[in-house]
């Protein structure tokens, strides 16, 4: 382990953290019992999140411990807070903190995230808590697309309606069809995103056959990550086979991933 913890050093880009915490891990020259009591000694420096910030709207689901994530905005940073029933589990997310906690908007939307793979912590923390690790990022990187959405429309003067309609893709664009590489935006299941009075919206979508796979997962992500956008008072989704799924709803963007082009 580094004399130095890495809470402590005065690190400011997202990769200089990022080769300080891989650092610290190679000190430990691969012990998994040590890794595993590093992290867990990384929750319990992290400070806990006030009782009355633990509410269902700070929880991140898909994590198989439970998790409260808080954030603020300071100009084009945002600084994140979080906690977890488990040390391990907060050691997790101590360490994405670290990475981008105070970063710029557009740095937490596209640092690549290269520390997890370097310190093998897939292997190191088993599949559930990789899952769970996952959730935590995507909903950082969440955040950090709906305040960026935020920011660039309130300065092009745009109207409340079209910057949470704006808000609404980013969200969607987060949302995949397990077996397909692409968004379900840019796949073109989306219909029509109808923004109502009271900021209530309403979603019609498709899916590429009734009987796909993931009939039951889709809609339900897209809902969560749409209500996650702050201000948002009601969702609902609305799931139609008329017309039926063609492959020419695509976006160029997608057609070429998938080589239709």
């Amino acid at each position: 382990m580094s004399d130095q913890p890495v809470s402590k050093l005065t690190l400011t880009t997202p990769e200089a953290i990022q080769d300080a915490i891989i650092k610290s891990f190679e000190s430990l020259e691969g012990d998994r019992e040590d890794m595993l009591h590093y992290i867990m000694e990384l929750g319990e420096q992290m400070p806990p999140l006030a009782e009355q910030d633990k509410t269902a709207a700070t929880l991140i689901k898909g994590c198989i411990s439970t998790v409260w994530l808080k954030y603020s905005q300071q100009g084009d940073r945002i600084f994140f807070e979080a906690d977890s029933n488990t040390a391990i589990t907060k050691g997790l997310i101590s360490l994405l903190l670290r990475v981008f906690s105070g970063q710029q908007i557009q740095d937490i939307i596209h640092t690549d995230l290269y520390f997890i793979a370097r310190i093998g912590m897939d292997q190191l923390i088993g599949s559930q808590r990789s899952s769970g690790l996952a959730s935590m990022l995507k909903q950082i990187r969440l955040i950090a697309l709906t305040h960026q959405t935020t920011h660039s429309m309130i300065e092009d003067s745009g109207s409340h309606e079209q910057l949470l309609k704006e808000q609404v893709i980013q969200a969607l664009k987060q949302v995949h069809d397990p077996e397909i590489p692409v968004n379900i935006y840019e796949l073109g299941l989306i219909y029509e995103i109808n923004i109502y009075p009271l900021n209530n919206i309403h979603i019609l979508m498709t899916l590429t056959s009734p009987s796909c796979p993931a009939a039951e997962l889709i809609p339900g992500q897209a809902e969560h990550n749409v209500r996650a956008i702050p201000g948002v008072n009601d969702v609902s989704i609305e799931l139609t086979f008329d017309p039926p799924y063609s492959p020419d709803l695509m976006s160029e963007e997608a057609k070429l991933t998938l080589g239709f082009l």
